[in-house]
């Protein structure tokens, strides 16, 4: 698909659903086991994988139908990346593999124009710390392996997620700069209105925009409670958040990220309660892009879409 005809959607459609959460779902809800190096990375060459991805895209994809919205999928690729794939003994062409899965998923559930695929980029380090992120060089040397290859491919836009640090998103930002491609930066932020590497986060979005050769489409964060979200906006610049930050993957807890990574216990509240946290944030700040991370699924987003549409 035309990756112009993506941003013609986003500037002149109204509310996109993304996808929920995928990860916590295959392990808990259909027993697949994640790879230690690219985690959801090679799924796509093992038929279970393939199988289980699906389904849920279809289930996801199904809710977006039913409200009549555009549907937004990314590649599970947060963790696939040059050192992480030569560790598991993958080659470039993963990347690739990873794309043309979602485009086949695409082609079997989809009919028309409302499905738009994302290749998804993440950061190095440790998304919830920003430990292990790279400076602005090193990330365009380091991210370069697999963002060369994924915009070779069929996608609509490239999904920059989870960035808890600027410098690090800069460096992803510069190499999508080169092409045509739309992209989308997510940053992991917290209550107090910056990215985990302390940049607030209308900092953020001014240095990025004014810095890069091509803006990003718009900023938006997931793995994070709308009701975090509402109380970290609220200490930014308000008239430029509404114009630039445009999306969440909401997690189901209010917990700080370090207490709900690497959790052994899925921590959730209910789809009631998440979907009237979501829409006092969207009351404030309206969300265009709106999708789930950990603890949410189709019942989730359901809820949440039903309660945006009153």
């Amino acid at each position: 698909m035309d990756s112009k005809f993506f941003t013609d959607i986003f500037n002149n459609k109204g509310r996109i659903m993304m996808e929920g959460a995928i990860g916590e779902r295959l392990k808990r809800e259909y027993g697949i086991t994640l790879d230690e190096n690219v985690v959801m990375g090679k799924l796509v060459r093992e038929e279970s994988g393939r199988e289980a991805l699906k389904d849920i895209w279809r289930k996801y994809y199904q809710v977006a139908k039913k409200y009549a919205l555009p549907f937004i999928a990314t590649t599970t690729t947060r963790r696939l990346n040059i050192e992480r794939a030569d560790n598991a003994g993958l080659a470039q062409d993963i990347v690739a593999d990873n794309i043309k899965f979602l485009n086949s998923v695409r082609d079997d559930l989809s009919n028309g124009n409302d499905f738009f695929i994302g290749y998804m980029v993440g950061c190095k380090g440790d998304a919830y710390t920003a430990e292990g992120c790279l400076s602005r060089e090193q990330s365009s040397e380091f991210h370069r392996w697999e963002l060369e290859a994924a915009l070779k491919e069929n996608i609509d836009f490239v999904y920059a997620a989870l960035m808890p640090s600027l410098d690090e998103a800069l460096g992803i930002a510069d190499i999508i700069s080169e092409s045509n491609v739309p992209y989308i930066i997510s940053f992991t932020i917290q209550g107090d209105g910056k990215l985990i590497d302390g940049t607030k986060i209308d900092e953020a979005i001014k240095i990025m925009d004014k810095e890069v050769t091509r803006a990003p489409l718009c900023y938006m964060t997931n793995c994070v409670h709308p009701s975090i979200v509402l109380e970290a906006l609220n200490k930014n610049d308000e008239e430029l958040i509404k114009n630039r930050f445009r999306g969440i993957q909401m997690n189901t807890s209010k917990l700080p990220y370090s207490q709900m990574d690497n959790s052994k216990v899925l921590l959730a509240e209910s789809s009631r309660l998440l979907a009237k946290s979501t829409k006092a944030l969207d009351d404030s700040f309206p969300m265009k892009i709106v999708g789930g991370c950990c603890g949410t699924d189709e019942v989730y987003m359901d809820e949440i879409l039903k309660a945006l549409s009153r």
